[in-house]
């Protein structure tokens, strides 16, 4: 296969899983495969805000933590991408001084990019 080719399947690709989608979580799973697929990471997880929580509702790739997981807005680096609606990496999660980092790292995942969901000033996720 072209190199051209294979950038084109991703876009159609994405746009045929979004068409088919038949429910909100699909399309949320969606969104998580092909972000995945894009970035050529282990894993993607989407997590929505949920009273003072983001919560895990869309995944793709390895299963660190599973659909319903929920997380802080307060003291987490997700927490701190939601509200501040900036991106933040960390390269080596087995060296983070919090538990859950240490815990991702745990489980085999040794970086992290996290990015908020932005439509215009909306983070969304």
């Amino acid at each position: 296969m072209e190199p051209r080719d294979e950038l084109l399947q991703i876009p159609i690709g994405l746009l045929n899983d979004l068409s088919d989608a038949k429910s909100n979580q699909e399309i949320l799973e969606c969104f998580a495969y092909w972000s995945q697929r894009i970035v050529q990471c282990q894993r993607c997880s989407v997590a929505l805000p949920e009273g003072d929580t983001l919560v895990l509702v869309g995944l793709s790739g390895e299963q660190v933590n599973p659909t319903g997981t929920k997380l802080p807005l307060v003291g987490t680096l997700a927490g701190k991408v939601y509200s501040e609606r900036k991106s933040q990496s960390v390269s080596d999660l087995a060296n983070q001084p919090s538990p859950f980092l240490q815990n991702l790292a745990a489980k085999g995942m040794k970086s992290l990019l996290i990015a908020p969901i932005l439509a215009g000033d909306t983070c969304f996720g």
